[in-house]
This record gives structure tokens, sequence and C-alpha cells, in this order.
């Protein structure tokens, strides 16, 4: 069993974090009571930024670098509690961006997103992940603009324009109503994003996205317009349920 106060589940990510509590101690059989947890994922979508260290409570819970379109893939769980969120230059000290003190309640789920404003500026959300409408009959999903340089954008699944005029970083804010989740008929589908209020597409998926019943996603737009190589803007998810 690991000492350190932090272990984190490995994702999809190069990133191997150690999170709050050791939940594997707990034995089977055992009468200590089930020990309270929140669920936390992360993702790197910072185009102008470093790769990154990923600090709680200040102290440092990645084991390697945290960089450009890396995320955790799924959720890791923590203790619950106040801390802040550090974002800083891999192998240094200099601060990328943060999350202030915030609360993380138990049997909650939160999403942390780093990213950078127009200006190119470092920034960091939390976001909390409300699973309260989930529809287990159909899919579910939300997005989220965080494409530099790209103007507003409407968002479909297959035909179906879903989302109109999304600004860049316009979800932050726990109490925002595009970070809940919407419901849409079960399916195989393919996600584009296209310059609000035309047919021009800046984004689109090579292939359908399968969305069973009961799936949750969120789908994110990324890139710096009129890039090329890994910063050209495509539409990338997490799988928050499936």
């Amino acid at each position: 069993m690991l000492k350190n106060k932090y272990r984190f589940l490995a994702g999809m990510s190069v990133v191997i974090l150690l999170a709050f509590g050791l939940t594997g101690c707990l034995k089977s059989g055992s009468n200590t009571p089930a020990q309270k947890l929140t669920y936390i994922n992360f993702v790197h979508l910072g185009v102008t930024l470093p790769s990154v260290d990923l600090y709680f409570k200040d102290t440092r819970v990645s084991s390697t670098a945290f960089g450009y379109n890396s995320g955790s893939g799924t959720y890791a769980t923590v203790e619950p509690g106040t801390f802040g969120v550090k974002f800083k230059k891999y192998g240094g000290d200099s601060l990328v961006a943060e999350v202030p003190n915030a609360l993380y309640d138990s049997l909650l789920a939160y999403s942390l997103v780093l990213y950078n404003d127009e200006e190119g500026i470092g920034r960091a959300a939390k976001v909390s992940d409300n699973f309260t409408n989930v529809q287990t009959t159909k899919a579910n999903y939300r997005f989220w603009n965080y494409g530099m340089g790209v103007e507003a954008v409407d968002f479909f699944i297959g035909d179906s324009k879903v989302s109109s005029f999304r600004r860049l970083e316009d979800n932050v804010g726990n109490s925002n109503p595009y970070n809940e989740f919407t419901s849409i008929a079960s399916g195989n589908y393919k996600l584009t994003a296209k310059v609000a209020g035309t047919d021009e597409v800046i984004a689109t998926t090579t292939s359908n996205v399968d969305m069973p019943a009961g799936s949750v996603y969120t789908f994110y737009l990324r890139g710096k317009k009129d890039s090329t190589g890994i910063y050209v803007p495509t539409i990338g998810l997490i799988k928050n349920f499936n």
C-alpha cells in the first residue's frame, strides 16, 4: 500500500497522480465505516501553456508531465475537503494557473480544466458535474468551447444543432447552465463545430462516436484557429460515465 497521503487512479494520460486517501486499505468484512469520497477528473486544454505539475494543498500530486491534450481519462477518488489546486510549470515552481480554495463535497464529482484565455494567459476552472438529470435510457452530453481565437460556434450531434453561439470558456462557473448534461437518443454520431450561424466547419470528428443509453459525455472544442499539427482545432471528449 502506498504510504503517501495522495493517490490518483491512472487514466489515459501519461500523468500518474497520487490522490487523497487510500481507499484500497479498507479490509473486506471490516466494521470500519465506508470512507466518504469525492471524484475529480481533469484535462489540459491550454495551447499556449507548458506541461505542468499538479498540486493539491501545495503538495505535488503528479508524477510525470501533464501536457496539452492530456487528462485523467476517468474520475479519481479523493478525500473530500477544502483545498486549492495549482498548476505549476513542469519541473519548476512557476505558477501557470490555479483554482482558489474551494470545497470538494463527498459523493459529488468535479472537473478541473486548465486552459488559456484569448490573450494566452493561463486559467484554471473547477466545474461541478451534476448528474441529477442524466437519463439511463438515453445518451447524455454537454459541450464546451476551448478553441483559442475561434469565433462563436454552433455544435452539432449528427445533423442536429444542439448548442448555439458558444464562446471561449463560456461554461466557467459552477452554476453555469452550460455545465449541465442534456439527453439525446442513443446512437452513433458524427460531431461537428461550425462558425455560429453558418455552414463553415471548424472541426468535425473523423469517425462517429458511439453514444449508448446511459452514457455521459463532455465534448469540447480544443486547439487554435488557423493552426496545424497538434493545435489544429479538433473535438475531444471526456467519458464522464459509460
